[in-house]
């Protein structure tokens, strides 16, 4: 994916923190930017661990140096989810012409979130996304793998309860589905 990143990044979703906990909002500059989007989206998201070069990536897949800020030291740079979208387009199978949004999202296992916390923005991400990238350094761990197979099974279940809904007299295995 060879593009220039029309700006820098826009953060997509932000981290309202509250005397019961931190919840995920969409921030207002991301609502902004979501509204100018007008043609079909291609979505590549990059998750995985933090301090693992997750907004460089994306900064490469951009073929930008500046979209996405990175760091040179120990903290971590990305709060919540980000969003830029390439200046290429893409076309779709069906012929439609979109556009490529890439994602960058907040490293997950720092010491100062919980495993809550960081289940929250992988999945969402994981939502998101049309195509995931897991960005590690070294070996992939036990949890990581975990969580990847439970990002696989849920996606299973999105696509036969979607076959449910496009085609209701289809019976997905273990999906009810209403005629």
């Amino acid at each position: 994916m060879a593009s220039v990143a029309t700006r820098h990044a826009t953060q997509l979703v932000d981290v309202k923190e509250t005397a019961s906990g931190s919840s995920l909002v969409v921030s207002e500059e991301g609502e902004a930017f979501l509204n100018d989007l007008t043609r079909p989206l291609a979505v590549v998201v990059i998750a995985g661990p933090y301090r693992t070069g997750k907004s460089f990536l994306s900064n490469q897949l951009l073929n930008s140096k500046h979209a996405f800020t990175v760091g040179h030291t120990t903290t971590a740079c990305t709060r919540g989810i980000w969003a830029s979208k390439c200046v290429e387009t893409i076309t779709f199978d069906d012929g439609t012409v979109g556009d490529v949004l890439v994602l960058d999202t907040e490293g997950l296992g720092a010491t100062d979130k919980t495993a809550h916390y960081d289940d929250n923005i992988f999945m969402l991400a994981a939502l998101l996304a049309s195509t995931m990238i897991y960005n590690s350094q070294g070996s992939i761990d036990e949890k990581s793998i975990q969580k990847l197979t439970f990002i696989g099974k849920m996606r299973d279940v999105l696509v036969k309860s979607q076959d449910c809904l496009l085609y209701t007299s289809d019976a997905a295995d273990d999906l009810l589905c209403v005629d």
